[in-house]
């Protein structure tokens, strides 16, 4: 009896202590009406009409012509501000500022990169997108040769 009341302690501190080691998590993220800026996708295409990212992609060919960086937003306000800053290197070195003309329940944003001489291959690239001065986003991406 002694050995069976020993085991069943054991077998509960083993259930506590493997119950102890895991882990939660949860998010919340916006509801439906909630202003929402979210992750910058990178891509080769935009659909011209809703601005969606085409073909998104985080390595390009250093002959690439034009680069995309796109947010998807919803539930902002006229006048919010956008700013897609290119870097290389931690050094920034080109930016666009998009500031919205109407109140937005849903779209896209974006900013593009258009290497007139190529780019350098690398994986040092990023790009950071604020959203009324504060960094709502950011990704690095790599050139190939």
């Amino acid at each position: 009896m002694i050995i069976k009341r020993t085991l069943a302690v054991v077998a509960l501190a083993a259930s506590l202590a493997l119950f102890a080691a895991c882990k939660a998590e949860f998010s919340i993220g916006a509801s439906g009406d909630d202003p929402a800026v979210e992750d910058v996708v990178l891509s080769t295409e935009i659909d011209e009409t809703t601005a969606r990212p085409r073909h998104t992609t985080s390595e390009f060919p250093s002959d690439i012509k034009k680069i995309y960086a796109t947010v998807e937003i919803r539930n902002l306000n006229k006048g919010e501000r956008f700013e897609f800053r290119w870097m290389k290197g931690g050094e920034e070195g080109l930016s666009r500022d998009v500031e919205l003309q109407e109140d937005s329940e849903h779209r896209w944003v974006y900013g593009s990169l258009e290497p007139k001489n190529g780019l350098e291959p690398g994986d040092d690239y990023q790009i950071e997108v604020y959203h009324n001065g504060a960094l709502a986003s950011s990704a690095k991406f790599t050139v190939t040769e």
